[in-house]
């Protein structure tokens, strides 16, 4: 079984930024930091500066990330009855937002 996604800690980008410093392949950092090899890869990708991977700013820049997203709304059974309620009663998809 899967175990659900969690972000990196700050701590594990430090443990990436000293394996990468040692020139260990990504398939081994992920096997010592206990991510899949892919989140490795795009850790390193998706936050490598000007000056290579900094730890500091890579955990910056996540949190960023993050709480720049919106959180989704939950369609529950309510909701999609009043929506398609709305949609019967030709309203814009606007206006049943609204």
């Amino acid at each position: 079984m899967k175990k659900p996604y969690t972000q990196l800690t700050q701590e594990e980008r430090y443990q990436i930024y000293a394996f990468k410093k040692e020139k260990f392949a990504n398939k081994f950092i992920a096997q010592e930091v206990g991510r899949d090899v892919n989140t490795i890869r795009r850790e390193l990708s998706r936050n490598k500066g000007l000056r290579g991977y900094r730890p500091d700013q890579a955990h910056r820049l996540a949190q960023n990330r993050h709480h720049d997203k919106p959180k989704s709304i939950k369609m529950t059974k309510p909701m999609i009855a009043r929506i398609t309620s709305d949609l019967k009663q030709q309203w814009s998809p606007e206006q049943i937002q609204g």
